[in-house]
Order: C-alpha cells, then structure tokens, then sequence
C-alpha cells in the first residue's frame, strides 16, 4: 500500500460507527460474550 496525504482521509463519523458495530459483533455473536475491555492503539507511526 502506498502512504500519501489521501491515505488519511476518511469520514471520521462513518469509520467510528463502522468500528462499534464490527466490535459489538465479535463480541455478542463470535465470542458470545455481553462485554469487553477494548484497548485501541493507532496512529501513523503504530
């Protein structure tokens, strides 16, 4: 993948929900769990 100023543009918004939603899958339906402790690192440099 090719790193360029584009490549930071998103919908911050959209990102966000989509994030929750996949986390709350995964948690709920793969591990069949009611909760969890998400850490989240990230970053350009991560």
């Amino acid at each position: 993948m090719e790193f360029n100023k584009d490549s930071l543009k998103i919908a911050p918004e959209q990102v966000a929900d989509e994030l929750c939603r996949t986390i709350l899958n995964q948690i709920r339906g793969t591990l069949k769990k009611s909760g969890a402790v998400v850490g989240i690192s990230g970053g350009i440099d991560s």
